[in-house]
């Protein structure tokens, strides 16, 4: 006689898990929940601590940590399709149809870089998966964020949160890279990331305009005249030049 089948919990709430939605084994309720902050961009501020109970029974008393804890348990906001009409149909995140691109480039060259069109359509939804998981003290996520100083350990903690938003995006833009064995994804990802992280935080320091800042996918900065207070919660034997934290 086989084993009983065991009964999995929401990783949210601890309810009865419905399987896997957005990358976390979830309930019913709390994928629904998740699937209309990001689709509606809502924003929630926690009245307590931070820290509220979301058991099953009082998991609607405080949203702004029922979606924190979400985010913890490993949801993936790009997994959301977008509604940007009432009327309209969700666009499939990883579809291979047409996607929309916003009229900075001539419509001419919508056919002849269909790839580019991708990449950019998807970006955009990198981008909003980032204000996401970065968002702090309810802050608007669809509007441009603060930025504020990082120390190290911040950038790092923040970075590691991110890394798997990039992964989805590249397997989004290359149908090819989506169907490679996994260890050869792990070799293409290990080698194309930090020249992208790179390349990516030296963009937007250059699109700001300011060449004295090193800005990270979270938006937030190191001072590159400042070093001292960007390393200030690590221990260093010895002062780090411009030159040597960009190496």
């Amino acid at each position: 006689m086989p084993p009983p089948k065991l009964e999995s919990k929401c990783a949210i709430c601890l309810g009865v898990g419905d399987g896997f939605h957005f990358g976390a084994e979830a309930c019913k309720a709390c994928t629904a929940f998740f699937r209309r902050c990001i689709q509606l961009k809502k924003t929630f501020q926690c009245r307590g601590n931070g820290n509220c109970d979301v058991t099953m029974g009082v998991r609607c008393i405080c949203r702004a940590c029922r979606f924190s804890k979400c985010l913890q348990a490993g949801m993936n906001p790009m997994g959301v399709q977008l509604k940007t009409d009432s009327n309209t149909e969700d666009v499939p995140a990883c579809s291979n149809s047409q996607l929309s691109l916003s009229p900075v480039l001539p419509e001419s060259y919508k056919d002849s870089m269909p790839l580019l069109t991708k990449m950019r359509a998807n970006y955009e939804k990198l981008l909003s998966a980032r204000r996401v998981i970065h968002n702090k003290n309810g802050q608007n996520l669809f509007k441009e964020q603060v930025a504020v100083p990082s120390t190290y350990k911040e950038a790092v903690d923040e970075g590691s949160q991110g890394v798997s938003l990039t992964a989805d995006w590249i397997a989004c833009c290359f149908d090819d890279f989506a169907m490679l064995p996994i260890d050869q994804k792990h070799i293409l990802f290990r080698n194309f990331y930090t020249p992208f992280f790179i390349l990516e935080s030296a963009f937007s320091s250059h699109s700001k305009n300011r060449p004295d800042i090193y800005i990270f996918p979270s938006g937030n900065y190191a001072d590159m005249s400042d070093l001292k207070s960007f390393f200030k919660d690590v221990e260093v034997n010895q002062k780090l030049t411009k030159e040597q934290f960009l190496e």
